[in-house]
């Protein structure tokens, strides 16, 4: 895994503002991280058993993947009143 894919997987666990502008324009985003050609192609096609073996893990690769990201997600325990 190169350093650009390990730092663009890390980011997109938690820079919301990184995680939209990717959903919206992945190859702008990818076009700001020295990536390889397999990484690229992982990422462009979402092919999560590519990016699992890039990542070395099912749960990073499912992160890069996830739409589901908001400003409300974060590893903190949400309390709410019922």
């Amino acid at each position: 895994m190169s350093v650009g894919f390990k730092q663009l997987v890390s980011s997109l666990q938690g820079d919301f503002s990184l995680v939209a502008n990717f959903l919206e324009n992945p190859m702008c985003v990818i076009s700001q991280y020295d990536l390889t050609d397999d990484e690229k192609k992982a990422l462009l096609s979402r092919n999560f058993d590519a990016l699992a073996s890039l990542c070395g893990s099912q749960q990073m690769a499912a992160g890069v993947l996830s739409g589901a990201h908001s400003a409300q997600c974060s590893n903190r325990t949400v309390t709410r009143a019922l």
